[in-house]
């Protein structure tokens, strides 16, 4: 409903604005400071990554990718991501093939996938971390938010 109240843009304008470069680019660093980061303290520590910490590796990219998805969700709305969320069964459906699709290739692919089952404590950990990609993009959302808000009835 919102998006139907906007402005139309101009036909030669840019599909991807200036915002949405600023956090595809600070996001994507954050990724690569994570990940380059674990994989220089394996490296430095063990010599060579295990394939467990590979494992690890693997789930907390797609991790951070999944938190991510709050994000885009919620780049333009000026709401908070979660903003009438039970009525998006697609998001929802989404999420949980993602979230279900990793925990089958991490427990279950072995050989295939060269994965090992982690512990509850690991995927604990994983999900709870890589959350604050998500808890992060929200914060910066409501220091923007105006009093109020403008999507009360988008859905």
């Amino acid at each position: 409903h919102e998006v139907m109240r906007e402005r139309p843009r101009r036909r030669d304008a840019s599909i991807v604005s200036r915002a949405m470069v600023r956090t595809i680019a600070t996001c994507g660093s954050i990724f690569v400071v994570v990940l380059l980061g674990m994989l220089g303290w394996w490296l430095y520590t063990t010599g060579e990554p295990t394939v467990r910490q590979l494992t690890v590796f693997f789930t907390t990219f797609v991790f951070l990718q999944f938190w991510n998805l709050f994000n885009a969700k919620g780049f333009e709305a000026g709401c908070a991501a979660s903003h009438g969320i039970v009525h998006s069964r697609t998001f929802l459906t989404v999420l949980a093939l993602i979230a279900l699709g990793q925990w089958l290739i991490v427990e279950l692919g072995g050989e295939v996938f060269r994965t090992v089952p982690l512990s509850w404590q690991e995927w604990a950990w994983i999900v709870g971390l890589t959350s604050l990609i998500a808890l992060g993009g929200e914060a910066i959302r409501a220091l923007r938010r105006r009093q109020t808000c403008s999507c009360r009835d988008a859905r």
